[in-house]
């Protein structure tokens, strides 16, 4: 079985601890996690410490979809807006 997390950021910590606790679980992290192109440098810093914190569970895979919709202006964006968060840079 299968489980989708569609979480805030910040949430994040919480997520890992619910997904060590589900060792036979695969967790579904969609949207990498709602960053939002408007984030800070800092909070852009925090998400990706909480995504690395992810990443190190086996159990734990990352949907890459939804990421235009946080912080976009509809119909306005581009691969930079993205690379963020896809990348991770």
């Amino acid at each position: 079985l299968s489980f989708d997390l569609c979480v805030r950021p910040a949430e994040l910590p919480d997520m890992a601890k619910l997904v060590d606790q589900c060792p036979g679980t695969r967790f579904i992290l969609d949207h990498c996690g709602n960053p939002s192109a408007k984030f800070s440098p800092r909070q852009w810093d925090q998400w990706r410490k909480d995504m690395a914190e992810m990443a190190r569970r086996p159990n734990v895979v990352c949907k890459v979809s939804g990421v235009v919709v946080n912080g976009t202006e509809k119909g306005k964006w581009g691969p930079a807006d993205l690379a963020p968060a896809v990348n991770g840079t």
